[in-house]
């Protein structure tokens, strides 16, 4: 569940590099694109931390619906 929280942002930032090396993008257009992503990322970043650190120790399930994550926590 975390790689796929992160992938999208991986992916994107990658690609935005690429198209920076290339000299596709100017750097303040690099810098403005990849800026405006990874805020659009923050909900992944923050399942990522759920995921990753705050339940890392807990036995859990997590459930990907349409409109965000449900977790659930078995004792």
């Amino acid at each position: 569940m975390i790689v796929i929280s992160l992938a999208p942002f991986i992916i994107w930032s990658l690609t935005l590099t690429i198209l920076f090396g290339m000299n596709l993008l100017s750097f303040p257009a690099y810098v403005g694109i990849a800026s405006l992503h990874a805020t659009g990322c923050i909900g992944d970043f923050y399942y990522a931390y759920l995921l990753g650190i705050k339940y890392a120790r807990k036995k859990i399930l997590a459930e990907d619906t349409a409109v965000g994550l449900i977790i659930y926590s078995k004792n």
